[in-house]
C-alpha cells in the first residue's frame, strides 16, 4: 500500500509499505558478517519517500525506512522509478521498480503493479 501527497505537479511526499508473505533465507552482503545466513519471516517495510515527476507519466523515487520481521530490524535506502498509464481522469495504472539497499543486511529488488485513485 503507497500513499503519495502531492504537493505540486511535479513533487510528492509518501508513505510506502510492502510485506513479504513467507519465510526465507538470505546470505548476508555485509562484509563483518562474513556471508552468514540470515532468516525472515514475513518482512514489513515502512519507507517515506519522495517523488519527483520529470515527465507526467513518470515519477522518480528515492527514500529511507526500516524492514520490520520478528527476527531483526534493517534500515534500508530504496531508489526506484513509477511510470504510470492514465485510465480516466481519477484513475491510473502504476508500475513500479525499486531497489532497496539494507544496511548491513541483504539488497532486494520491489516489482509490483497497482491502481492508483487521484485526488
Amino acid at each position: 500500500l503507497d500513499y503519495n501527497y502531492f504537493i505540486n505537479p511535479k513533487w510528492a511526499l509518501g508513505l510506502h509499505t510492502d510485506i513479504i508473505i513467507g519465510d526465507f533465507e538470505v546470505e548476508s552482503n555485509s562484509g563483518s558478517d562474513g556471508g552468514l545466513s540470515i532468516e525472515r519471516s514475513n518482512p514489513m517495510s515502512i519507507v517515506g519517500v519522495v517523488s519527483y515527476k520529470p515527465l507526467h507519466h513518470l515519477a522518480l523515487i528515492l527514500g529511507a525506512g526500516v524492514e520490520y520481521a520478528p527476527e531483526e530490524t534493517f534500515t534500508l535506502i530504496r531508489v526506484g522509478i513509477e511510470p504510470s498509464i492514465g485510465l480516466s481522469k481519477d484513475y491510473e495504472v502504476v508500475f513500479n521498480m525499486s531497489y532497496d539497499f539494507k544496511i548491513d543486511a541483504y539488497n532486494n529488488w520491489n516489482l509490483g503493479v497497482g491502481i492508483a485513485r487521484l485526488f
